[in-house]
C-alpha cells in the first residue's frame, strides 16, 4: 500500500510542479528578453524540449524509490522532493510574476 501512496504523490507532486512553473514562468512578455543574457545561456527553444524531459525523469525516479527503498527513506526522499518543489515554483513566481530578481 505504501508503494502506491508514495508514487501517487511522487506524481502528484511533479505535476504540481509542471502546473505552477507553467502558470509563472513566461518569457513572452518582453521582460524577460530585456534582460541581459549570459553568452553561454542555451538558445530558447532548447529550454522546451529539455523541460519535460526532467519532469519525466523526476517522476521515473521517483518511482523507483518509491518500489525500491525502504519505508524511511521514501518518506526523506517525499519530503526532499517535496522542498525542492515548493522552493522551486516559489522562485518561479519570483523571478516571473513580480520580477524580484534577488530571489
Amino acid at each position: 500500500m505504501l508503494r502506491y501512496v508514495s508514487s501517487a504523490a511522487v506524481v502528484l507532486l511533479v505535476l504540481a510542479y509542471v502546473g505552477f512553473s507553467g502558470a509563472w514562468v513566461s518569457t513572452n512578455g518582453g521582460w524577460y528578453q530585456s534582460l541581459e543574457q549570459p553568452a553561454w545561456q542555451p538558445p530558447p527553444w532548447l529550454f522546451g524540449v529539455i523541460w519535460p524531459y526532467n519532469f519525466l525523469a523526476l517522476i521515473v525516479a521517483g518511482l523507483v524509490i518509491a518500489w525500491n527503498a525502504e519505508p524511511v527513506k521514501v518518506g526523506v526522499f517525499l519530503a526532499l522532493l517535496t522542498m525542492s518543489v515548493v522552493l522551486a515554483v516559489t522562485w518561479a513566481y519570483q523571478f516571473y510574476v513580480p520580477h524580484h530578481l534577488t530571489w
